[in-house]
Parts: structure tokens; sequence; C-alpha cells
């Protein structure tokens, strides 16, 4: 994600949930939302961008699910950021949903942030959804 704001976000905190089909004990099929455990959840300061990881061990609710998988299952993630505006102190929120087709294997996002030698940086926010393959 990124921040096009023209001021900063303080104490940014972010929350992704995974929404999957789940039958009951008593065999009814139902929708549960799961919290994802990141490796990191906040940033005591959102200015530039920030990338999101999700570590996809035993404990997680997409372990061993393919991209297949997650279509098949009708996989979403909901990912929802609040903060501070740093100018005017107010909370603010961001969300979105993703859905199964918007997960690709084997790619990576293609760097959006050109450090200059004078030690400036800019981003091309054009870039922000391109992808790359690994």
């Amino acid at each position: 994600m990124a921040n096009e704001r023209g001021n900063d976000v303080v104490e940014a905190s972010i929350r992704v949930s995974v929404l999957k089909t789940e039958t009951s004990s008593e065999g009814k099929v139902m929708r549960r939302f799961h919290d994802l455990t990141l490796v990191r959840q906040s940033s005591p300061l959102f200015i530039l961008t920030w990338q999101i990881f999700h570590v996809l061990d035993e404990s997680s609710p997409l372990y061993g699910m393919t991209c297949d998988d997650l279509m098949a299952d009708d996989i979403r993630l909901t990912v929802a950021l609040t903060g501070l505006d740093g100018t005017f102190a107010q909370t603010i929120h961001a969300r979105h949903m993703y859905y199964a087709e918007d997960f690709l294997e084997g790619h990576r996002f293609v760097d959006v942030i050109e450090n200059h030698p004078d030690r400036s940086i800019t981003m091309d926010f054009r870039k922000f959804h391109r992808v790359e393959r690994e």
C-alpha cells in the first residue's frame, strides 16, 4: 500500500482477515473470518509505502492452498488500515477486499520508489499495481 496523501499517517495499524467457507461440527456450512498473523501490523509513521507480509506456515488458515484452491473456495481477504492524520489529528480509515482472482503465484511487486543521488526519493504511482515474475 502507499500513502498518496500530502501528509503523514501517524500510528498506522493494519488488520488482514481471510474469509473462508467452513463446515461446523454440526454440519452447517458458513463463512468465517480468520485474522492473519502479520510480520508487522503497525507503523509509527506511514509516509511512503508499506508491504504487508503473512507467513504461510502451519498456523496460517491459507497453509497449503494454491491459487486454484483459493478460487474453488472463493477465498477473500479484507485489509483495514487505521491511523491518525498527522496534520489534522483525525482518525483515518481505509479498507479493501481482495478476491481469489487477485492472487498470483510466483510474482512480486515492482519497486515504485526511486532513490536519487541528492538523497531525495520519488514514488511512481503508475507502477503501483505492476508485478513481475520472481
